[in-house]
């Protein structure tokens, strides 16, 4: 009961560390994954044919128009320029007292309208 819960722990430590260092979440999820499983004691490969790969796969056809949309939104708002304006806009009404909230609310915006930095 504890060792399945450490490699939960483990996994997770794995996935957040090279996340931060900018590697991308969809090569390193599965290894978390593996590694998640591993410490479980349950069977490698049965697990990743039975139990994760069908998920991944219900997961991609669930939320593919979504993530697709949203990237096409991104890119227009940040081709058409109006990210960059929307966070000077921000930043002007808001005065350089309030930095952090500008910052705060510029992020929050266009995370939600899709643009990444």
């Amino acid at each position: 009961m504890v060792l399945p819960f450490i490699g939960i722990l483990v996994s997770l430590a794995f996935l957040i560390f090279f996340a931060y260092r900018g590697h991308s979440v969809i090569f390193i999820a599965p290894v978390a994954a593996m590694i998640a499983v591993l410490f479980s004691g349950a069977l490698l490969f049965a697990s990743y044919t039975q139990i994760f790969m069908p998920a991944l796969g219900g997961f991609i056809v669930k939320f593919f128009p979504v993530f697709l949309v949203g990237a096409i939104f991104g890119r227009l708002m940040s081709v058409s320029g109006y990210a960059e304006d929307l966070a000077r806009w921000i930043s002007r009404a808001l005065g350089p007292q309030r930095a952090i909230l500008a910052t705060s609310i510029a992020s929050a915006l266009l995370t939600y309208g899709g643009v990444s930095a």
